[in-house]
């Protein structure tokens, strides 16, 4: 794997890590929203955030993939 191809595969590693962080911390029932409970906010948007966190994370794979599959390696 050449230096370019493994700076690709590592931004775009890193990126869907932290993106896949994300969505767990605003997932319905999870620990954000028991803290927003907790102070009496509205946790309603959290799905919706999940879910735009999740189509991000969904584009970011098809990014890569644009990027990367077209290269052939060695077995």
């Amino acid at each position: 794997m050449d230096t370019n191809h493994q700076k690709i595969d590592n931004t775009f590693s890193r990126i869907m890590n932290e993106i896949n962080k994300f969505e767990k911390a605003f997932q319905p029932g999870g620990k954000l929203e028991q803290a927003i409970m907790e102070i009496g906010g509205d946790s309603s948007s959290l799905s919706s955030i999940a879910l735009a966190l999740s189509e991000a994370s969904n584009a970011v794979r098809e990014g890569k993939q644009d990027a990367l599959d077209h290269i052939d390696y060695p077995e």
